[in-house]
């Protein structure tokens, strides 16, 4: 494991992962904070169909309750509120 910041770790995985802002109005009556909601991991450094991709072309698709999340030539989708729950390659 490196020893300073600005050294490269070794790479665990590729995904999109999914906040929450909150800025304490709301009916959420929570702090102001940002919350990790969920992780969208579509490669992993165990994964035996271990592709990885160099893509600096990722992208994210919000609407609604649905989120898309585009890698390489797939795509992933899944709720925002259940992130863990995706469906893909598409």
């Amino acid at each position: 494991m490196p020893g300073e910041p600005w050294q490269f770790y070794p790479w665990t995985h590729t995904g999109l992962y999914l906040f929450d802002i909150y800025d304490g109005s709301g009916l959420e009556k929570r702090m102001p904070g940002i919350v990790e909601r969920g992780r969208m991991v579509v490669e992993s450094a165990g994964d035996t169909a271990f592709r990885r991709y160099y893509s600096l072309g990722d992208r994210a698709l919000l609407k609604r309750d649905e989120v898309h999340y585009l890698h390489g030539d797939s795509v992933w989708s899944a709720s925002w509120s259940a992130p863990d729950s995706m469906v893909g390659p598409q």
